[in-house]
């Protein structure tokens, strides 16, 4: 009888722990925008409070990020070395050097990548949530952007050139980041138990790499980066 009714608490203590876990499941549809510049995020997080009011919440989670220009866009050299002649921490206290740049003229560019995320959120009020969000590591689909290469942003001509997008993402210190990562600044309201609506800034790094080592100086280089803020509107469902 005993085993049994440690059974039982144990049973009814483990669906407690999965029903507080499911409801702190959430799915959102998001669109960032800005001139010539659009994406589209779909993704999954789940939150844990970590105060003893429950409303300063940390999470993780999955996003899918599709991004597309029209036009023009100019990436620019991506690598930190390049970028600001040094790398590690000590790039937060330096400056981008613009002589080092060279840029790929890219035309309608598209993008698509899948990033694992980690959350930091505060609730007022019940109902309204202030929160920043920031890729971490996750991988690209590959997929081909063609334009030119030249060492001066606003040039009309240049070598022809075609790249595809960078295949690993990771989040290191600024310009230190490899890849395509996506962060967020926004605040939400719910407007019943499981829907709400999003609004904020998105923060994008998108990158390509070049067949090879098109430039040359002042070190060898195929990454290519172009970033964009674009304005967030959002849907959040809850759904136990």
């Amino acid at each position: 009888m005993k085993n049994l009714a440690l059974i039982c608490v144990f049973l009814v203590s483990l669906n407690q722990v999965v029903a507080q876990y499911k409801s702190a499941n959430y799915f959102e549809a998001n669109v960032t925008f800005a001139k010539n510049k659009y994406a589209l995020n779909i993704n999954w997080h789940h939150l844990h409070p970590i105060s003893k009011n429950k409303k300063l919440k940390l999470g993780y989670g999955l996003r899918f990020t599709t991004f597309f220009g029209n036009e023009k866009h100019a990436y620019s050299s991506a690598p930190a070395k390049i970028v600001k002649n040094t790398t590690g921490p000590a790039v937060l206290f330096k400056k981008v050097i613009p002589e080092n740049l060279d840029y790929i003229s890219v035309y309608d560019p598209a993008i698509a990548f899948l990033n694992t995320y980690i959350i930091l959120q505060y609730t007022f009020f019940e109902k309204i949530d202030l929160g920043f969000n920031i890729d971490v590591v996750g991988f690209g689909f590959g997929l081909k952007n063609r334009g030119y290469y030249s060492i001066v942003k606003e040039s009309m001509l240049g070598l022809p050139t075609s790249g595809t997008q960078s295949n690993f993402n990771m989040l290191l210190i600024d310009v230190n980041d490899i890849g395509s990562l996506n962060s967020e600044l926004y605040i939400r309201y719910w407007f019943s138990q499981r829907w709400a609506a999003k609004l904020g800034v998105s923060h994008l790094f998108t990158e390509i790499t070049t067949q090879g080592n098109i430039q040359r100086f002042p070190a060898e280089n195929d990454r290519f980066r172009l970033i964009s803020n674009l304005v967030l509107v959002g849907l959040t469902f809850k759904p136990w």
